[in-house]
């Protein structure tokens, strides 16, 4: 479908005029020399509508709300990813940290119930709140045991999104309490 039809299309279903800018035909030559025609008067609207500039431009600002406001939902719940009403608890090896936006994340060890060694990718909050709090990347080294209490992924197997680390060698702990972490430092 062409860009007009649509166009006349969805000011139809909107219930708005036909807004075109105004045109002014051309006659050709030959034919008798009356008044110009407007495009706007041809289609039926009334001229009104262009003294009204809030008309004109509702379907650009209305565009425009949906482009800018497509991006502030972009980030997301973390009950669409992870299971917040279930509490799982892993003892874990860091084998390396990711401090990235949006969300750092560690990768670990963590042996199952039957001696095999899985790998566990831990999430936590963004990373500026993280780095406000004093959380760096050298907070957690590879080789460090921690107990990491956290909500499941949904379709992921082997991820969690962290609440709680604790590292019992030096007592440090992170807590993710509501939409605010703390940490206990070194």
């Amino acid at each position: 479908m062409r860009w007009p039809a649509l166009r006349r299309q969805l000011c139809r279903i909107i219930d708005w005029p036909m807004i075109d800018p105004p045109r002014t035909t051309r006659r050709p030559a030959h034919r008798s020399a009356g008044p110009r025609t407007l495009d706007h008067e041809r289609q039926g609207v009334s001229s009104a509508v262009y003294d009204r500039p809030m008309a004109r431009w509702m379907p650009a600002i209305i565009g425009a709300s949906w482009l800018v406001g497509v991006p502030l939902q972009a980030h997301h719940a973390i009950s669409t990813f992870y299971d917040t009403s279930r509490r799982v608890t892993i003892e874990a090896i860091v084998r390396e940290l990711h401090f990235v936006n949006p969300h750092p994340f560690a990768v670990s060890d963590v042996r199952s119930r039957d001696g095999v060694t899985e790998q566990w990718r831990l999430e936590m909050d963004n990373r500026r709140e993280l780095v406000e709090i004093g959380f760096t990347h050298q907070t957690l080294r590879p080789g460090d045991t921690i107990v990491v209490a956290g909500s499941p992924a949904r379709h992921e197997a082997r991820s969690l999104y962290v609440r709680r680390i604790d590292r019992p060698s030096d007592g440090f702990w992170y807590e993710q309490v509501g939409t605010t972490p703390r940490i206990r430092p070194q």
